[in-house]
């Protein structure tokens, strides 16, 4: 593609396209199909033609991670032949895997680093965005969006309901992956990889008020807990590091400012931050329940008995419970993922899940030890992945693809340490180790190699060149 004299390399123009895609996958993650389903075709379209041009390599835990996923997927299609819902789990576990698959195959250090600084300027809109929605629907200011534009994002609030959801807004689900996201980078050292530490930290403040205005437990469980999680796993992996005293007392700088917003919020009158509270403390008392959380409780037995009908080979994809139905349009579908998971793959499906996850774990230690100075970037991302399984529990997030990217973006980041051993080549923003195809492509971009590339990243160049 030419601008004028100058020609765009194909690495750079779909680059460019995945960042798009990305932002408005974050921003719309479900509904609007119409627009949902051509932006995630024209995100499979370039990474295949990515792969086709470059050739990447992959790890062997990854390939094991997608062979087990998709044989996972084919399993449930065929015990599942006939049942209503079928379609939608063919989607759900073939199709859209294969997109993050590739995907996650034509990243390179430079991809991810402008994947991440997307992730964090779209985490600043999204919040921004709810919070001054909900300032002008109380009508401390004058509302800012019409009517249409309200339809399109999914707008809703009514700070009355005492029993059920206050705020809908399509772009509310993001933040359960890009919260703890950006609150784990501001805690932890930078990486050349990783967003300026402004718009890091910048992305966490905003990303958590927006949260707890929001007044979804699951959304506020994720978002406080997983950054300590994975800053208590990153003082172990660091152990036996120096640390300045800011570096140490980052955390607890973390904590109280998360405390500082809450209890503003609160003094503040905000109804939704006490709500959200209210419903953390109802997960161990089990007093003060909403509908939702009764309904959950009622969908766990229903599960569970519909899987001891079959236990060891399950039900299929796009099972239903007969005589139960939490949604009469769509029977199959369920709150609960990993009770519903057990239904539909039984003992012989979910044992071939766990060597998904197993080969995920795997990638992710391999690459911790074989690059520590990637392990901030690494944590970053798996942050989010973290956070993302962690409320499928009990939110269908991963039943749609536009809150995949979350899940997939830690084995990108995994794939590319294994494959090269480290994430510096290219961080800076110069063209990495994997971009030699563009390279070679486009002989105006082609560099020295980086001094931080390993010997086996500048035995490649030669090779291919």
């Amino acid at each position: 593609m030419s601008l004028g004299k100058r020609v765009v390399p194909w690495g750079t123009l779909a680059r460019a396209t995945n960042c798009a895609a990305l932002a408005y996958i974050m921003v719309r993650p479900v509904g609007f199909n119409s627009v949902l389903l051509p932006v995630l075709a024209v995100l499979a379209a370039t990474s295949v033609a990515t792969v086709a041009v470059r050739r990447p390599k992959v790890s062997r835990p990854i390939l094991i991670l997608f062979v087990a996923l998709f044989a996972a997927g084919i399993y449930g299609a065929i015990v599942g032949l006939g049942n209503p819902g079928l379609l939608n789990g063919v989607l759900v576990w073939l199709v859209a895997p294969a997109v993050f698959a590739f995907w996650v195959l034509a990243g390179d250090t430079r991809q991810l680093r402008w994947l991440l600084a997307t992730a964090a300027i779209t985490t600043v809109a999204v919040s921004v965005v709810i919070l001054l929605f909900i300032v002008g629907s109380v009508g401390a200011v004058p509302q800012l969006f019409p009517d249409w534009l309200q339809t399109q994002l999914g707008f809703f609030f009514d700070p009355t309901i005492t029993d059920g959801i206050a705020i809908q807004f399509l772009g509310l689900s993001t933040l359960v992956a890009a919260a703890p996201m950006w609150l784990t980078a501001t805690i932890l050292p930078w990486h050349p990889l990783l967003p300026h530490r402004a718009l890091s930290a910048s992305a966490g403040i905003a990303a958590l008020i927006a949260t707890m205005v929001a007044g979804r437990a699951a959304l506020t469980v994720v978002t406080l807990v997983v950054p300590a999680l994975v800053w208590l796993v990153w003082r172990i992996i660091t152990r036996h590091e120096k640390r300045s005293i800011i570096r140490s007392l980052a955390p607890l700088i973390a904590v109280l400012g998360a405390g500082a917003v809450a209890a503003g919020l609160l003094l503040a009158g905000n109804a939704n931050v006490a709500k959200a509270f209210s419903r953390l403390l109802s997960l161990f008392t089990g007093e003060s329940q909403t509908v939702s959380d009764r309904i959950r409780s009622a969908q766990a037995g229903e599960l569970l008995d519909a899987w001891a009908h079959s236990p060891v080979f399950g039900s299929g994809l796009g099972a239903t419970i007969d005589g139960y139905a939490r949604s009469e349009a769509r029977p199959w579908d369920f709150e609960l993922q990993y009770h519903l998971y057990l239904f539909q793959f039984g003992v012989v499906g979910v044992l071939i899940l766990l060597v998904t996850v197993g080969a995920g774990l795997y990638a992710f230690v391999r690459a911790v030890r074989l690059s520590p100075e990637s392990v901030p970037v690494l944590l970053v991302v798996a942050a989010g992945g973290v956070a993302m399984l962690s409320a499928n529990a009990s939110n269908p997030y991963l039943q749609a693809p536009g809150h995949m990217w979350a899940v997939y973006l830690p084995l990108m980041a995994s794939n590319l340490v294994l494959v090269r051993g480290s994430l510096l080549a290219g961080a800076s923003g110069r063209p990495s180790i994997s971009d030699d195809k563009d390279a070679q492509l486009d002989s105006s971009e082609r560099q020295m190699p980086s001094p931080n590339a390993t010997a086996s990243d500048r035995a490649d160049r030669r090779a291919n060149s």
